[in-house]
């Protein structure tokens, strides 16, 4: 129980981190726009580069409705399912804890790092074993309380930032890590919550915190997308 309760106070110390993360990365993002590369991005229809077929196809549930929208000036794409769909994600999701804390334990021997810190427990390796534990609770939250989105994404037709500078700042993080293999560069943040894919000049962001098993499933739905810029 005592570990349990170290896990849930590093999350929310994660969460605060990415706060303050979020908001350095917006301000280098703002001072790097034109009003040029804005105009651009919201030229194009992202809802045209996946159909809700095929998330629904990744997912394994229902999706009811797709809307257009903006986050941050950038236009995206969001995608609604009911209350019953979040309850059967809740269950995938749960149903990776047991391996999850297998592989974490492991990792955690491994690293012959035992402590009572949560934040050391937030920079070793075990981190993204938790996203199932993570998303069980989050997903459940909202069923009851969301306004149905499931999945979205927003897209920067015109990424103003170089990505090594990108990867740096995001990189102080606990949990960010490199995905090899999908766009020309790709990151994932912790827990599967966010995914971050550059293709060209264009930067994709996909929201993935009510997608389980965001490194398998995340991952098909960033290459669908970025297949089509």
């Amino acid at each position: 129980m005592g570990k349990i309760l170290l896990i849930v106070f590093g999350c929310f110390v994660l969460l605060g981190a990415l706060a303050v993360g979020g908001i350095y990365y917006a301000v280098g993002r703002v001072k790097a726009k034109s009003l040029q590369a804005i105009s651009q991005a919201v030229g194009r229809n992202p809802c045209a580069l996946i159909s809700k077929e095929e998330v629904q196809e990744v997912l394994g549930v229902p999706i009811e409705k797709t809307a257009g929208i903006t986050d941050g000036g950038e236009p995206g794409c969001a995608f609604f399912a009911s209350p019953e769909a979040f309850q059967q994600l809740a269950r995938d999701s749960l149903a990776k804890v047991p391996g999850e804390a297998q592989a974490g334990a492991a990792a955690e021997d491994k690293a012959g790092r035992k402590s009572d810190n949560p934040l050391s427990l937030l920079n070793n390796e075990s981190i993204k074993n938790l996203e199932g534990i993570v998303k069980t609770f989050a997903i459940a939250g909202q069923a009851q309380q969301g306004d149905g989105r499931v999945f979205g994404f927003t897209l920067e037709s015109n990424f103003g930032l170089d990505w090594s500078t990108f990867r740096a700042t995001l990189g102080v993080i606990p949990g960010f890590e490199s995905l090899s293999g999908v766009g020309d560069n790709a990151m994932i943040g912790p827990f599967g919550h966010v995914l971050y894919v550059q293709k060209g000049r264009a930067k994709v962001t996909l929201n993935l915190m009510a997608v389980p098993d965001a490194r398998n499933k995340g991952v098909a739905l960033a290459r669908k997308i970025v297949s089509r810029l």
